[in-house]
């Protein structure tokens, strides 16, 4: 085969061994284009277009580790006394909530009569802005329209 293109070659003029020449390169152009260039151009014009989208997505992962951050913190930590704390907070609930201490150091809240979703926010508050975490909870229906009886253990600590 080799003695063949050889042959080949020897037998073309000089013009014709310069247009096979130049045909040879621009098709080596053609290929390199196509197969090398474009491939990553194109890929470049998709990341140029992704990369606001991941920008918005770290930042937003980074405010999301500010907050888990910041809900660890010492400062969203139960407090000591979780009795006072849940009789403090219970009074912005209602005026008939009596708060009892358990030997084992949780702390039952019971609730005669209350709005469901404000006692469900009051929770979500107690956990959040001072650590203190439901353990169970007993929930009546009243013969008054949308109010509910609540017993409910609480306990020190956010589980993590």
């Amino acid at each position: 085969m080799s003695a063949s293109l050889t042959r080949f070659w020897q037998d073309r003029t000089a013009r014709e061994k310069a247009i096979i020449a130049i045909g040879g390169a621009l098709l080596a152009f053609a290929l390199a284009y196509a197969y090398a260039w474009l491939p990553v151009a194109r890929s470049r014009e998709r990341l140029t277009s992704e990369l606001p989208g991941l920008r918005a997505q770290a930042q937003q992962i980074r405010i999301d580790a500010e907050e888990i951050e910041r809900l660890r913190s010492p400062a969203n930590s139960a407090p000591r006394d979780v009795k006072a704390a849940l009789t403090a907070a219970s009074v912005t609930l209602a005026r008939d909530a009596t708060v009892t201490a358990e030997p084992d150091g949780r702390v039952r809240v019971a609730f005669a009569s209350v709005r469901p979703d404000d006692w469900v926010a009051w929770v979500s508050a107690l956990a959040l802005e001072q650590g203190i975490r439901i353990v169970e909870v007993r929930i009546d229906t009243l013969e008054t329209a949308g109010t509910v009886r609540v017993n409910s253990t609480f306990s020190a600590g956010l589980s993590r």
